[in-house]
C-alpha cells in the first residue's frame, strides 16, 4: 500500500515541511520584512507552486489523467528552473551582501545542482522510462527540501536540534527511497555526495 502511492506521500511530505518551514511568513510573523521584499515574495510563491504541482502531478498520475499530467509537465519544468533562478539569486544576493555564505545557503546550492541535474534527466526520461521519469522528478525535489525541514524542526523544537533532526530526517527520506527502488540509483550516491560537501564547506 505504501509503495504503490509512495511518491505520491513523499510530494506530500515536502509541502508540509514547506508549509510549516514557512509558517513565519504566511501564518505567526506576517508582518516581518522579508514579506515586503519583492525576491522573497517571489521565491516564496514560485516554491509554492512547484511543491503543490508536484503533488498534483502524483495525483493526476494515481487517477489515470495522464494526459492532463503530460501538459502539466511542459509549464513544470520551466517552473523548476524559475525556482533554481531564484533560490541562485537569493544565494548570490547574502554573497553580496555579507561576502560570505552561512551554513543553509551553502548546503542549500550544493544540492540545488545535484537537483538541477537529476530533474533535467529524469524529464526526459518521461517517454521511455515512466517510472525513472516520476522517481527522478520526486526524488529532485527532495534535493531542494533541506532549508524546509531546517526550518520546520526549528520552530517546533528550537535551534538546538536543528542539525540532528534534519540529518535523521533526511537520512531517512532517502532510505526510504531506495527501499522504494529497490536499489541504489547514481542519483542517491550524488546526493549524499552534495550532502557531505555541503556540511564540509561550512566546517
Amino acid at each position: 500500500m505504501i509503495r504503490k502511492h509512495f511518491l505520491l506521500i513523499m510530494a506530500i511530505i515536502y509541502w508540509i515541511f514547506m508549509m510549516v518551514g514557512f509558517s513565519d511568513n504566511w501564518l505567526t510573523q506576517v508582518d516581518q520584512e522579508s514579506n515586503s521584499d519583492l525576491k522573497f515574495i517571489i521565491h516564496g510563491f514560485i516554491a509554492f507552486l512547484w511543491f503543490s504541482l508536484l503533488i498534483a502531478q502524483n495525483a493526476l498520475v494515481k487517477s489515470n489523467h495522464v494526459n492532463i499530467h503530460k501538459k502539466l509537465g511542459l509549464l513544470g519544468l520551466p517552473l523548476f528552473y524559475l525556482l533554481i533562478g531564484s533560490v541562485g539569486y537569493l544565494v548570490y544576493y547574502e554573497l553580496k551582501a555579507n561576502g560570505s555564505l552561512n551554513a543553509l545557503p551553502t548546503m542549500v546550492s550544493v544540492q540545488a545542482v545535484v537537483a538541477t541535474i537529476v530533474i533535467t534527466i529524469g524529464f526526459t526520461k518521461r517517454r521511455d522510462n515512466p517510472k525513472l521519469h516520476k522517481l527522478m522528478m520526486t526524488f529532485g525535489a527532495f534535493c531542494l527540501t533541506q532549508a524546509a525541514i531546517n526550518r520546520s524542526i526549528y520552530w517546533l523544537f528550537g535551534n538546538d536540534y536543528v542539525f540532528i533532526l534534519s540529518l535523521i530526517i533526511m537520512l531517512l527520506m532517502l532510505a526510504s527511497f531506495i527501499w522504494y527502488s529497490r536499489r541504489f540509483h547514481w542519483f542517491y550516491g550524488a546526493w549524499i555526495i552534495s550532502f557531505v560537501a555541503g556540511i564540509v564547506l561550512v566546517l
